[in-house]
């Protein structure tokens, strides 16, 4: 899994999370957090999502696990 840091400013940060034939898991800190897939398929916390998926993790949603092959442009406000 490769994680790029595309903006990162006081208002919000946006990455890149690339995983091949992967997996890897995060804690949700944030108020919320918008996931893009922008290529590829896979599944979160065994819910299938795929390119062009758009989902929001709520606030309190605890931990999330991302698997698959694909990329997913992750958009949040820190804290």
């Amino acid at each position: 899994c490769v994680i790029t840091r595309f903006v990162k400013c006081p208002y919000y940060t946006v990455e890149k999370i690339e995983l091949t034939d992967s997996q890897i898991s995060f804690d949700m800190e944030d108020p919320f957090i918008h996931m893009s897939v922008v290529e590829g398929n896979g599944n979160i916390n065994g819910i299938n999502i795929r390119k062009g998926d758009h989902f929001i993790i709520p606030s309190g949603y605890g931990e999330y696990t991302l698997e698959g092959n694909m990329t997913i442009i992750r958009s949040f406000v820190e804290n």
